[in-house]
């Protein structure tokens, strides 16, 4: 019966995420897509303590704001944050190790890949209403 719930959830997790991606895509919440994509490796996932995660970083950003701060001192701020305090970095070791994809474990290790350090740095800069978007580059 066990794999029986795990189908459940995977498929509750498919149609939740066909919703979100339907969505206009500055209106697509990047976090809770990219973890929905992570239940499919883990099930049994909760996703509200790294959405908790998330807002928890971007607070220490918004502790270090000003109401001056230019679009420039904004971005040093994220960096320092997300660099220097909780040491987000990019996996040179181990490019391909799955877990670089997973918005969980890049959450837990501080480690990833562009495209979910990218993710991390939007749904960040999204909590503190700073207008940022990717970019899609070879």
């Amino acid at each position: 019966m066990a794999g029986e719930g795990s189908f459940k959830v995977s498929v509750r997790s498919r149609k939740t995420f066909q919703q979100l991606v339907t969505l206009p895509d500055a209106a697509i919440p990047l976090a809770e897509a990219a973890l929905i994509m992570a239940c499919e490796e883990y099930p049994q996932l909760e996703l509200s303590p790294y959405l908790d995660m998330l807002d928890h970083i971007a607070n220490s950003v918004q502790s270090k704001q000003s109401s001056s701060d230019t679009a420039v001192e904004t971005v040093e701020k994220i960096n320092t944050v997300l660099f220097d305090t909780y040491g987000f970095r990019g996996n040179t070791e181990d490019y391909y190790d799955p877990r670089n994809s997973f918005f969980n474990d890049v959450l837990d290790r501080r480690m990833g890949i562009p495209i979910t350090l990218s993710t991390v740095y939007i749904e960040v800069s999204r909590r503190l209403n700073f207008p940022i978007a990717g970019v899609g580059m070879p």
